[in-house]
């Protein structure tokens, strides 16, 4: 879902789209990036992930830095959206590669796959 709204604000980066819909789209990016962390949030605590804290701060870093976004879109327009997606590869990138492979273990060691 995440690389789904990622790849919505390429197309309207592509076709600019009007600021209607790129809003939609960084309230849905929020919107989704929100119910995920809470879900696996929710594993941590259940499982007792022994990282969840610090896990949890990337999280929410992650979620005040899209709010910021947000913020600056609604000032600036959708020139920041250049900033926006480069912010977004690299976190993904890098969260995926480094910090969720440390919880790979825990959740199938606990059923979850």
């Amino acid at each position: 879902m995440f690389l789904s709204i990622l790849n919505s604000l390429y197309v309207v980066l592509k076709k600019d789209e009007s600021e209607k819909e790129i809003s939609n789209i960084l309230k849905q990016l929020i919107s989704y990036t929100n119910f995920h962390f809470a879900t696996e949030e929710r594993y941590f605590d259940k499982f007792n992930y022994s990282l969840a804290e610090e896990h949890k701060k990337q999280h929410n870093d992650l979620k005040l830095k899209v709010e910021e976004f947000k913020k600056r879109f609604d000032l600036e327009g959708a020139e920041i959206l250049f900033d926006l997606i480069d912010f977004l590869e690299d976190w993904h990138v890098e969260h995926l590669s480094m910090h969720d492979k440390k919880y790979v273990e825990c959740f199938n060691k606990n059923g979850l796959t």
